[in-house]
């Protein structure tokens, strides 16, 4: 087994348990979500604004602390499989996004403030606070009303 080309299985396990391969890879038809020109703006502002939250996180990582960290880093995982779960259209991004989003607010609203971004951008917290409300809206608009004819039968 160790010495056999990628793929390979024994005779009895591939007769016993079929599995379809791709014969022209020219050819193969390829997973694709449906999504509007919208929505991959959206995903674009998604991915930039989580590289500038990392790069924070980066620049304030002895600031932050360990606890800070995870919790930072927590809502960064999130947010990822949030926007990705959104693109592909799965209907439980909504609620991923505004949970994420309500608890962001409500972290910026207990502290007064997103990991200490105020000292080094004035008013970053309102920004980031805005940043979530988009992710809500935005989550909401892509699930209920920006789909393709296909995806809204679905719901």
């Amino acid at each position: 087994i160790w010495f056999m080309p990628t793929g390979w299985r024994p005779a009895d396990v591939a007769e016993k348990y079929p599995r379809t391969i791709i014969e022209d890879v020219y050819r193969f038809k390829r997973y694709q979500t449906p999504a509007s020109a919208a929505l991959k703006a959206y995903a674009i502002f998604q991915m930039l604004f989580t590289l500038i939250l990392l790069l924070f996180m980066f620049y304030s990582y002895s600031d932050i602390g360990f606890d800070g960290l995870l919790l930072f880093g927590a809502y960064v995982f999130i947010g990822i499989y949030g926007y990705t779960t959104l693109m592909d259209r799965n209907g439980t991004a909504v609620w991923i996004e505004a949970i994420r989003g309500i608890a962001g607010i409500w972290l910026i609203w207990s502290t007064g403030d997103w990991f200490g971004i105020d000292t080094l951008l004035p008013q970053g917290s309102l920004l980031v606070g805005v940043y979530f409300l988009i992710t809500i809206l935005g989550a909401i608009y892509f699930t209920y009303v920006d789909r393709p004819a296909v995806l809204k039968t679905a719901l």
